[in-house]
This record gives structure tokens, C-alpha cells and sequence, in this order.
């Protein structure tokens, strides 16, 4: 896994405050929104899809997005298990800039899920258009697996998460 959090998660925090005497005060909490500010980011939405993009163009990013957009359908169906909020798609442009933005990736990531932020983020360059339909289809197969399976106790093997997948591709 990454070491770091997926650009578009939030970030929040509080204080918690003990006086001399016992006394709490816990503050109100506060948001950040954590975010790859590198790019000019643009996002398409609808069909719980936010797919967010800066290289290729327009009718790439609608492609993609429509693609995950007919994915996640087509999964929620198979899997039985639907989002409770869009998942939010982060296009870049090559795997250079993907690993850029996160830390420790491994070398041959090209894609990753983040099912407990509801966000994948992928390098998709516009001649990989095919490619990255497929693997938007893998990503978002580990999301809804993450929101089906996830428990105190853990998480199911990776051979097993990596088949399904596959069969979501």
C-alpha cells in the first residue's frame, strides 16, 4: 500500500484540551481537502462517477468517465453492493507523474484503489485509452469488494481480491 493518503482525501482533525483540574474541551473538528494541486485539474460527473482529468481532452475524459460510469453498474449488479457516495477517479497523465503523487509505490503500479476514501487513482496516457477503461473496471472492483468486505478483524487475502478483480475487468 501507499504511505501516503490518495489526492481528494479529506483530512480532518481536533483538539482535545485537559486543564490543571480535569476540565475537556474538545474543538470543533476541521477539514482539509488533500489534493495533487500540480495539475489543473478538470471533473466530469454524474452515474456516481467524478472522474477527474487534466491531460488528453475532452472527449478522453468523457470516455473514461463513461466507462467507469457503465463499470460500476455493471459491478454493482454482479457484486450486489453499491457505493454510498460517487467515487472519485483521478486520471494522470503517465505512471511518472501517478507515482509523483503518492509515496512509496511500488514501480510497477499503474492504478490503485483506496476503497475506505472512495477514490482510485490511475496513469492513463490517451493511447492507452483501452487499457485504461479495463483497469478503471479493475479499480473499482477493489472499492466495492473494500465496502462489501472490510472488517476490525481485516481484509480478505490479496489473491482472492486480485480475482475478482480481474473478473470485474
Amino acid at each position: 500500500q501507499s504511505g501516503s493518503l490518495p489526492p481528494g482525501a479529506t483530512v480532518w482533525w481536533h483538539w482535545l484540551v485537559t486543564d490543571a483540574s480535569g476540565n475537556q474541551f474538545t474543538s470543533p473538528t476541521k477539514t482539509v481537502l488533500w489534493l495533487d494541486n500540480v495539475h489543473p485539474w478538470q471533473v466530469i460527473t454524474g452515474g456516481n462517477i467524478n472522474l477527474h482529468y487534466y491531460n488528453g481532452g475532452a472527449s478522453f475524459g468523457q470516455q473514461l468517465h463513461d466507462a467507469a460510469a457503465q463499470a460500476l453498474v455493471r459491478l454493482s449488479q454482479d457484486v450486489g453492493v453499491t457505493t454510498d457516495s460517487p467515487v472519485d477517479i483521478y486520471i494522470y497523465a503517465n505512471y511518472t507523474d501517478l507515482q509523483d503523487a503518492i509515496l512509496y509505490a511500488p514501480s510497477w503500479v499503474g492504478g490503485q484503489a483506496f476503497p475506505e476514501n472512495n477514490i482510485v487513482i490511475i496513469g492513463i496516457s490517451p493511447d492507452l485509452l483501452v487499457w485504461g477503461k479495463s483497469t478503471e473496471a479493475h479499480e473499482l472492483t477493489h472499492v466495492l469488494v473494500g465496502h462489501l468486505t472490510f472488517s476490525c478483524l481485516g481484509f480478505i487475502p490479496t489473491w482472492l481480491n486480485e480475482g475478482l478483480a480481474m473478473y470485474g475487468q
